[in-house]
């Protein structure tokens, strides 16, 4: 779900400002009014923290807001940004960096919720000879250009004093990378799940993972705005079933990943493997995630950062002035009470 979206899905979230999701009801008088009854469509897709969102439409957490809410399943990430962009669904979870070529844009849509963020499920592995990140002088390493692995590789390149230009850095889509890798064609990448678990399945050796970064690649629930416009309180019931379900969550996890794995189409025990690379946050975490702690774990600061390695390869053309535009924190702060 780390692609960075294109041109043509900028332009349409641009054009879906106009449209709206088609979900409000309108008074006699033409005002728009929550209406709990009409169905809210959340997006997701392939990403071990959206899976949560099966148990939480399957255990009837929705219900028991009392919001006629549905999850919708999108294999391939830009088909769930267009569905977004068109007005076809109400909100979507998105990495946060797919939301600043678009914010810069005029789009609009706000993210109004950290669903997680990676810990371990992005990394960077290579051949055994490596030892170090400052090993990787002269090294073919292979990533995603304009991926959020890439930003992830350069953070790792600086922190060990390097800069991109002391690699030999090769394109691949994530999965060609880790082939790549395991082929012995490459002596590194920077890849995710389940690529990076497979390299290093294969004998790889891994250097680092977004473990050791908290807060650098969230996940964001982010929604249209002409549904936060109209439906404002669906949203908040939303974001209450999901912590409710969070609870569950914990209160039950047998219960919980039966429900999941058999919505998701995968094995309990791989739905348990996959959700040790994310860390889900607590409602007092996400209070503070947006605030300008100056730490990664703020979407201020790291949406700063994020836009800084955008810019830096040409993905944008500015860094936003304010980030505090692209965020909502009234739904999070509301239920924190």
């Amino acid at each position: 779900m780390k692609k960075i979206i294109s041109s043509l899905i900028i332009t349409i979230l641009m054009l879906s400002s106009f449209i709206g999701c088609g979900n409000t009801t309108k008074t006699k008088n033409n005002e728009s009014v929550d209406s709990s009854n009409n169905e809210l469509i959340i997006g997701i897709t392939q990403w071990p923290g959206s899976y949560i969102w099966y148990g939480t439409e399957g255990l009837g957490y929705f219900e028991k807001e009392g919001i006629n809410a549905k999850i919708k399943m999108f294999d391939n990430y830009s088909d769930g940004m267009n569905a977004l962009a068109g007005g076809n669904i109400d909100a979507y979870v998105l990495s946060y960096s797919d939301a600043i070529a678009p914010f810069n844009s005029g789009a609009d849509f706000k993210v109004v919720m950290v669903e997680d963020y990676s810990a371990g499920s992005d990394g960077l592995v290579a051949t055994p000879d490596i030892k170090s990140i400052k090993d990787l002088k002269g090294k073919q390493v292979a990533t995603e250009i304009g991926s959020v692995d890439q930003m992830f590789l350069y953070r790792c390149l600086s922190d060990a004093g390097m800069i991109p230009k002391d690699i030999d850095l090769i394109n691949m889509d994530i999965a060609s990378a880790g082939n790549a890798f395991i082929a012995g064609k490459v002596d590194a990448a920077a890849i995710w799940d389940p690529s990076l678990t497979q390299a290093v399945d294969n004998g790889g050796n891994l250097l680092t993972t977004t473990a050791d970064y908290p807060g650098l690649i969230p996940a964001c629930l982010t929604v249209n705005g002409e549904t936060l416009k109209n439906r404002g309180n669906d949203i908040k019931k939303v974001i209450k079933a999901w912590y409710s379900s969070l609870e569950g969550y914990e209160k039950n996890k047998e219960e919980f990943e039966k429900v999941v794995s058999e919505a998701a189409d995968i094995s309990v025990e791989d739905f348990q493997m996959l959700m040790k690379g994310v860390h889900l946050l607590t409602l007092e975490e996400n209070v503070e995630a947006f605030k300008d702690s100056g730490k990664d774990t703020s979407l201020i600061t790291c949406g700063k950062n994020e836009a800084d390695f955008l810019l830096s390869v040409n993905m944008i053309d500015k860094v936003p002035d304010d980030f505090g535009q692209l965020l909502d924190k009234t739904y999070i702060e509301e239920l924190a009470k």
